[in-house]
């Protein structure tokens, strides 16, 4: 496993090991969804080649140029929410 060394390993309980597994395993099956779904993407790209050449999409699917505008309040309360979320302290402005 990345980032695991020799001399962790043998120092290691097997329920300390069994957190790295399962670490691992996780990011594995990530891995998997993100490559099976690019696999599909790429069916949908051939298919509209093959099938229906003029209908070829001109921009990539996933082409998503959303922009959200916000008020100052709302940028702010995110703001916040971040602050809090890492641990920082949010003052009264003085």
């Amino acid at each position: 496993m990345v980032g695991l060394k020799i001399n962790e390993f043998w120092n290691m309980t097997p329920n300390e090991f069994m957190k790295y597994a399962k670490v691992y395993n996780k990011k594995k099956q990530e891995q998997i969804k993100e490559q099976d779904m690019l696999n599909w993407l790429l069916g949908k790209y051939i298919a509209y080649s093959f099938n229906e050449p003029r209908k070829y999409p001109t921009k990539p699917f996933l082409n998503h140029n959303i922009s959200y505008d916000m008020s100052n309040e709302e940028m702010e309360e995110v703001a916040k929410r971040n602050c809090m979320k890492l641990g920082g302290e949010i003052g009264d402005g003085r």
